[in-house]
């Protein structure tokens, strides 16, 4: 294919551009308007914990501690992004790990890993389970091998905990059935006492009541989430936007009606009760609101078709842990599960009904739903009521264990 034939094919808020021709162009540099929190009583230092691929990991640990007989336990963060975005330098995974840090008195730890679709599934996987290889090393030194100085004094190998949100939840499930019952001998010297799960990113081809909704939010919807593969399609995506009484209604819906029996990527949309102008003469209104949030939702990327292996499903099992080709997790010693989702976000349905299959299983899981937040209620706010109550219940998931 010669280069003028080279196309966008996914074009990610224009900080990731996948090509026709499988060329990649990602912004080095993203610009973040987020304030960082005051952290006086927290330090930070980073550490190389993978040479062959150059990832580091970022440690906060609090200044004090306030029981200095009782160590710090430690929480392993593993920061969402779809598999495709997320370092541990943006500064909104930095606030949470602050205030995880303070809340909890406890040593925090942010790994980062390898992106797709440079690097798809399962390179970030094996990613986190080298993070947790990593700190193995350090308790196999007693906590010093010349290099981390006092950083590791007074922690607890005993009491490890791993927290992930959104793809990072979906991490910690992987990271939980890899080292549950057995699998925990990998890790000798270090106990993971239990996993935290926020909004885990799971998928599957059969949708659910939420996907086929397709509710409108703020950051996440099912055009992030699944769509399908658009590699033989020639038409890039198309939205159409129509006002039910205009005079232009019938023959715009019939374009959309014959390419979608062509089989292209077109999404449809009638406002009820408009006339042609509906978004340039009232740009203030509601319906101009509307029409702004499904342009997103249009745009937003489309996360598991950039990061399952060239050739895979939704149903692979690092999608859906309930998939065809999912293993059996019956027989696996699962350590405890605190799963937290948002009442109304699209990936409530999918993420409960995670929850209620382990609990059939027998395993130890917590399931908690919060009204009314959308996908972002923790890392997009983190000092807000619903964030204080997360932290709440992960502190009370992590006292008895």
């Amino acid at each position: 294919m010669g280069s003028d034939d080279r196309h966008v094919v996914e074009d990610c808020f224009g900080h990731l551009i996948l090509y026709s021709d499988g060329s990649i162009s990602r912004t080095k540099e993203i610009e973040f308007k987020t304030p960082l929190l005051d952290h006086e009583q927290i330090i930070h230092k980073d550490f190389l914990f993978s040479e062959q691929h150059n990832l580091h990991l970022r440690l906060y640990k609090p200044k004090s501690n306030p029981s200095s007989t009782k160590k710090l336990p430690i929480l392993y963060h593993l920061h969402g992004g779809g598999f495709c975005f997320g370092s541990l330098t943006y500064p909104h995974h930095q606030n949470i790990c602050v205030r995880l840090g303070n809340e909890l008195q406890a040593l925090v730890i942010e790994p980062d890993h390898r992106l797709a679709p440079e690097d798809r599934l399962t390179a970030a996987l094996d990613d986190a389970t080298s993070a947790l290889k990593w700190l193995q090393d350090k308790a196999m030194h007693d906590g010093d091998d010349g290099n981390m100085g006092t950083w590791l004094d007074g922690v607890d190998f005993d009491r490890v905990f791993v927290l992930g949100y959104s793809s990072g939840g979906n991490l910690g499930h992987h990271l939980a059935v890899r080292f549950g019952g057995s699998g925990a001998a990998e890790l000798a010297l270090v106990r993971v006492r239990g996993y935290v799960l926020l909004s885990p990113f799971f998928g599957g081809l059969k949708k659910t009541r939420c996907e086929e909704e397709r509710p409108f939010e703020g950051f996440w919807n099912l055009e992030m989430y699944d769509s399908p593969s658009l590699a033989e399609v020639a038409l890039d995506p198309i939205l159409v936007i129509v006002g039910a009484d205009e005079i232009l209604r019938d023959r715009v819906k019939d374009y959309s009606t014959k390419l979608e029996e062509l089989g292209k990527n077109i999404d449809y949309l009638e406002l009820e009760g408009e006339q042609h102008g509906y978004f340039t003469d009232r740009p203030t209104s509601a319906m101009a609101a509307r029409v702004i949030e499904t342009i997103k939702f249009f745009m937003s990327d489309k996360f598991w078709r950039l990061s399952v292996p060239i050739g895979a499903t939704q149903d692979h099992p690092m999608v859906n842990p309930f998939g065809p080709s999912s293993p059996s997790l019956a027989e696996v010693a699962l350590d405890p599960i605190l799963v937290i989702v948002r009442a109304d976000e699209i990936l409530r349905d999918r993420v409960k009904d995670y929850s209620t299959k382990l609990e059939e299983l027998g395993k130890n899981i917590e399931y908690l739903e919060l009204e009314g937040e959308q996908h972002g209620y923790f890392t997009d706010r983190p000092t807000s009521a619903t964030a204080d109550r997360v932290i709440e219940t992960v502190k009370f998931f992590m006292s008895d264990k």
